[in-house]
């Protein structure tokens, strides 16, 4: 890796880091942590297990996603196993570097080259994007806030709401110019960033150029097309249901959906802008934000948030260590050639 790439990875981490000591305070400074720990041993096993399967579940439903981005086809079982070991990834390696490590250990054991892969993870991550908004969209119109913050005036979490609602139609529409645009975006980005930092695009303009390809791809073809659309709204309605199942684990929180779609449009919104390892710190500070906002004593709040958090590492650390058992190799070794294939 080169000093300019390692000094800006370096000062990534330290600022993420950084957040994420702040996100923890933060937290801390609203709960009280004996109610809190008494909220987690009375947490009721039969919504954690349920809580599990809801993340099984989603991992099952994104397995069959990938393999609808993918032009290679390849056994949903091998396919399977690519994902827990990148979710495990994605979950401990700070600033989504857990990305690179699916399309490393699909090249190696079912020769998909890494471009092919890395096309598609880039297209899931779009559709995932758009999901996000359209899920904020829902939020905005659904929740009711019913802890008003009045600041010289003016309902702050009201005006939030709205400005939720208008970022995710821009957001939307964003995305919809991008993809249209597809390659006629690189003479701008040539005249922009390419003179200043030439190797670096030159390596993400051939990635673009994967990423318009795959669009095109899934695009052209309209079983492919709906596979990626329905299976991305099956793994967003998923995600959303284990949340709700998380909620069902407290005693004193009636669970309903807007109350569910809410927190984990938080908690998803900062594990996108705050990559830190594990996403310590700004998932549970999302997660007690989304639902205090809405009546949830703070300590309760952050009590679903810690179980959430914990049953997902669980489960991903569970699931891919056995996936990297049965792929017949250590999961740092996965890391460390997917490091040495993204430097």
């Amino acid at each position: 890796m080169s000093a300019p790439n390692a000094r800006l990875r370096l000062g990534s981490v330290v600022l993420l880091a950084v957040l994420m000591v702040a996100s923890v305070g933060w937290v801390l400074l609203q709960v009280d942590l004996g109610r809190m720990a008494t909220a987690l041993v009375d947490y009721h096993l039969g919504a954690a297990l349920l809580t599990l399967l809801g993340l099984y579940t989603t991992l099952v439903l994104r397995t069959w996603r990938f393999g609808v981005l993918l032009r290679t086809r390849v056994a949903f079982g091998d396919l399977f196993i690519v994902l827990a070991i990148g979710s495990l990834a994605m979950s401990v390696m700070p600033l989504r570097l857990g990305e690179l490590v699916r399309p490393y250990v699909l090249a190696e054991r079912n020769g998909v080259t890494f471009g092919e892969s890395m096309a598609a993870v880039v297209v899931e991550r779009l559709t995932d994007i758009v999901a996000l908004l359209v899920l904020m969209l829902y939020v905005a119109r659904s929740v009711v806030v019913t802890v008003p913050v009045q600041v010289m005036g003016v309902d702050v979490l009201r005006a939030g709401l709205v400005a939720v609602q208008t970022g995710a139609v821009v957001g939307i529409g964003g995305v919809a110019v991008l993809v249209l645009l597809g390659e006629r975006v690189l003479p701008v980005g040539e005249a922009l960033v390419g003179r200043m930092w030439p190797s670096a695009w030159a390596v993400f303009a051939r990635q673009w150029r994967a990423f318009v390809d795959a669009v095109r791809t899934v695009s052209t073809d309209p079983r492919r097309l709906v596979g990626a659309v329905v299976s991305t709204a099956a793994v967003w309605l998923a995600t959303v249901g284990m949340a709700y199942a998380a909620l069902l684990g407290l005693a004193d929180v009636v669970p309903t959906w807007p109350l569910a779609a809410s927190a984990w449009a938080a908690v998803s919104t900062a594990m996108v802008l705050f990559p830190a390892p594990g996403f310590l710190g700004g998932f549970e500070a999302a997660g007690v934000a989304a639902l205090v906002t809405q009546g949830i004593d703070a300590t309760a709040a952050a009590a679903f948030a810690v179980a959430l958090h914990v049953v997902m590492l669980g489960g991903y650390t569970l699931a891919g260590f056995a996936a990297s058992v049965r792929a017949g190799a250590s999961f740092t070794s996965w890391v460390r050639g997917s490091r040495a294939q993204g430097d």
